[in-house]
């Protein structure tokens, strides 16, 4: 299946329930092909164990909250042509929320990683991935992350979704093999346990100045 991202007439859906306001989703963004390519490359990538930070505790392995392993993309690895394109999705992004005024992402910085869900049971519990209360806020005011997007590469896998709460209910995120789902970071989220095969996603987190 072809990317449709350079197509004018792509299809981004917005979740109607308050608990998902600003959750959106740009449909067959990525090819099935740019999909298999970027998890074959990305095996050549720092791969550590999935880790959790917040106030008290950073780069922690906590199992109960996060299982799974991590691909770390740095500039050395190359690259370079898949910044544009995600940059291109933060845009469409804020084109359709035209009114938020916070997010102020001009000349984004973006922090690419995928994620590795192999082993049945891996999985990543409720959070945020921006904690606004943060110490690292004060030390770093220009690496706020803003917006967070995740682009599913596989699609031979069982569970595993990403949810959202609404009404009071985790909701799974209806995605399929190259969409790229967009949200804010401080948007609380999580991952189900993963039940049979892998599940493969490219993680980016677009960097700004502190929020307005």
């Amino acid at each position: 299946m072809e990317s449709r991202r350079s197509n004018a007439t792509f299809h981004g859906v917005k979740y109607p329930s308050a608990g998902m306001h600003g959750v959106y989703v740009l449909r067959n963004f990525f090819s099935h092909t740019e999909c298999d390519t970027i998890v074959e490359e990305s095996k050549d990538w720092t791969i550590t164990p999935a880790t959790v930070y917040t106030d008290t505790q950073k780069g922690a392995e906590l199992h109960d909250q996060r299982k799974g392993k991590v691909r770390h993309w740095k500039s050395e690895n190359g690259w370079n042509w898949i910044h544009p394109i995600l940059a291109t999705a933060a845009q469409r992004y804020t084109d359709s929320y035209p009114t938020h005024p916070t997010f102020n992402i001009k000349n984004p910085k973006l922090d690419i990683e995928v994620a590795c869900y192999e082993e049945v049971g891996d999985h990543f519990t409720a959070h945020q991935d921006q904690y606004l209360k943060s110490d690292d806020i004060l030390s770093s005011p220009n690496h706020i992350r803003k917006l967070s997007m995740s682009c599913i590469l596989s699609d031979e896998y069982a569970r595993a979704e990403l949810c959202f709460k609404a009404a009071g209910q985790w909701t799974p995120a209806d995605l399929y093999k190259g969409d790229i789902i967009i949200f804010p970071s401080y948007h609380e989220h999580m991952v189900k346990p993963l039940l049979d095969g892998k599940r493969h996603s490219l993680i980016c987190w677009v960097l700004g100045d502190f929020w307005r």
